[in-house]
């Protein structure tokens, strides 16, 4: 179908690859969920609702212990906020290392740029052959397959709309193809 597909747009095969896996990247980019900002910060709310339920039940917690545990949910919070979009930034990271341009928001691409040690054995995008052109993509990270972020879910969905979208391409590529050639009184090739 990509043959099909670069000799209907006279484009180079691996051309039409790279257009293709640009396009179901930033798709997966986009559909893939982060963390919310606020959900993030109601944890320090949860915190404070928890010591004064534990004082009206008597059982008040020290000053010292809310201090140490307020500090750290703050620093977890930080943590977080730091790492939120990551799972967006794993298709990033993935575009970058085929030499594509993959669009991500901010907060994803420093997510990334932050744990860029970490995401190195988990994403891998290469790219290989001439004839026989192909563009490899894995994402191992823990991070991006949860089912809270849809990792997955996000990149299969946009494998399979580009598909279809790819198949109306052709369809009307033909059409194109075969009207020209009936106007000029040509062979379709």
């Amino acid at each position: 179908m990509m043959r099909d597909l670069s000799f209907i747009k006279g484009k180079d095969l691996a051309e039409v690859v790279k257009e293709e896996a640009t396009a179901v990247l930033n798709k997966a980019t986009k559909s893939t969920k982060a963390a919310k900002v606020a959900k993030i910060k109601n944890e320090e709310q949860r915190l404070h609702a928890w010591f004064q339920s534990e004082a009206k039940a008597g059982k008040p917690v020290r000053a010292s212990v809310q201090k140490r545990k307020l500090a750290a949910v703050k620093k977890r919070q930080q943590e977080k906020l730091l790492m939120r979009g990551m799972a967006k930034g794993t298709y990033y990271l993935i575009g970058r290392q085929l030499g594509l341009q993959v669009e991500a928001p901010s907060y994803a691409v420093k997510a990334v740029e932050k744990a860029r040690s970490k995401l190195s054995n988990a994403v891998k995008g290469t790219v290989s052959g001439t004839d026989k052109y192909e563009v490899t993509i894995k994402n191992f990270s823990i991070v991006a397959m949860t089912y809270d972020a849809g990792g997955y879910r996000a990149f299969t969905r946009a494998m399979r709309g580009r598909m279809s979208y790819f198949q109306r391409r052709l369809q009307d590529g033909f059409r194109k193809r075969i009207k020209k050639a009936v106007k000029t009184k040509a062979k379709v090739t």
